[in-house]
């Protein structure tokens, strides 16, 4: 974005009859670009997290289903909470402390904690939910009530 005031004023910025105060200008304003690109830059990477695990979300007749990847978790690793019609998914993956003392040569697993908030379309309310985790795929099923299970209407 910096450049992006060189790019909108090339003849101020390379104009050699603008005024000592223009290119004064040009120089503050592109300058106050790159502080406020670094700026961003930095509160865009606190704000984002370093990983996410990838979902697929079905919906059948009878249940909702959501499905997680969490290659290298345990089922220790990970908690399921549901509260009204909100479905959270938190974890942590932590780093194997054999290779604590290790020299790294290279590293491009993700260590750390995630959270991740679904909002169903339906409160469950006392409708049966069931998370199962079988190879580092968990899956959670989430029986819908009746009154959002589909009816059937005969047509006479």
């Amino acid at each position: 974005m910096a450049t992006l005031v060189r790019t909108m004023l090339p003849t101020l910025w390379s104009d050699p009859f603008a005024s000592d105060w223009t290119r004064s200008l040009v120089r503050d304003v592109d300058r106050a670009f790159q502080e406020m690109d670094a700026l961003m830059e930095r509160f865009f990477d606190w704000a984002r997290p370093a990983w996410m695990p990838s979902v697929e979300v079905f919906d059948t007749d009878t249940e909702y289903i959501i499905r997680a990847e969490l290659p290298g978790f345990r089922k220790e690793d990970v908690r399921v909470t549901l509260v009204g019609d909100q479905l959270t998914l938190e974890g942590e993956r932590k780093p194997d402390s054999r290779f604590e003392q290790a020299r790294v040569h290279r590293a491009e697993r993700w260590y750390g904690t995630f959270r991740r908030t679904f909002v169903l379309p339906f409160t469950p309310g006392d409708s049966p939910v069931e998370a199962r985790f079988k190879n580092g795929v968990l899956t959670i099923s989430i029986a819908k009530p009746e009154a959002q299970k589909p009816r059937h209407i005969a047509i006479k």
